[in-house]
């Protein structure tokens, strides 16, 4: 999954107590945090790149982890953590020789929550590499990520490998009427339990739209923004991720 985002300006948490309505939603195309508590993302921008963790799936908290990559175009790691109205600005760090981020080239990185112990490290392994970490005595449980580039026309282009999600536990929520996104495959069914199973064994099935009336059955593809339209003879079931409460929000 690959997403951009746009310059927001200058923006800075510590002055916007709604920061957080400034960042992409990740659940929006898919991803949800996962049960190990960690993402791993591939970042490519001049700087000023954001990842929020958020205790809300669609992000609307004042509860939250904030951290910041080559801000304000130098060699700081930034991470703050906010809950109700107390936010702190618990670390700066100086990352001495090569910046963390380039403009051309894209960078691995990974950022792990467990318990409360924030870890952030360069590269694809997780736990390697390690250049930052932070053990919060109350920790915040974190049912969302979002990404943001602010300040000096920086844009940011994410890669995501979020296809190891896509994997059912026989959990479905609903998700509006019928989607409005790309399909994998059309079936006509004899009722919705078969659909259900045909995107358990499809590898590329997030959810399927259910036509009440004629049966039909419609498997959509994961890897894009989840969107539906209203169309009151469908409904648009999604899969729920990992464990009972990891649904993908569709809000």
């Amino acid at each position: 999954m690959e997403i951009t985002t746009t310059d927001h300006g200058q923006l800075d948490g510590l002055l916007n107590p709604t920061i957080y309505l400034y960042y992409t939603r990740l659940s929006a195309y898919g991803i949800v945090p996962s049960s190990e508590q960690y993402i791993v993302v591939d970042v490519k921008s001049c700087g000023d790149a954001f990842v929020l963790l958020s205790a809300s799936p669609n992000l609307v908290s004042d509860n939250f982890y904030e951290l910041g990559f080559d801000v304000l175009s130098g060699f700081k790691f930034v991470f703050r953590r906010k809950s109700g109205t107390s936010y702190n600005y618990k670390y700066s760090k100086t990352i001495h020789g090569q910046k963390l981020l380039n403009c051309v080239e894209y960078r691995p990185f990974w950022i792990s929550w467990n318990s409360g112990n924030i870890r952030v490290g360069k590269g694809n392994a997780v736990n390697f590499g390690k250049f930052y970490q932070w053990e919060d005595p109350n920790p915040i449980s974190i049912e969302g990520v979002g990404i943001m580039s602010v300040h000096n026309g920086s844009t940011a282009d994410w890669k995501f490998n979020n296809s190891s999600s896509i994997e059912a536990n026989g959990r479905y929520t609903k998700c509006g009427e019928r989607a409005d996104m790309q399909s994998v495959a059309t079936w006509k069914v004899k009722h919705r339990f078969a659909c259900t199973v045909k995107c358990n064994t499809h590898d590329n099935c997030i959810g399927y739209s259910y036509n009440n009336k004629t049966t039909d059955c419609v498997l959509i593809a994961g890897n894009q923004m989840i969107k539906s339209i209203d169309d009151h003879d469908w409904v648009f079931y999604i899969k729920c991720l990992e464990g009972p409460h990891r649904c993908i929000y569709c809000g």
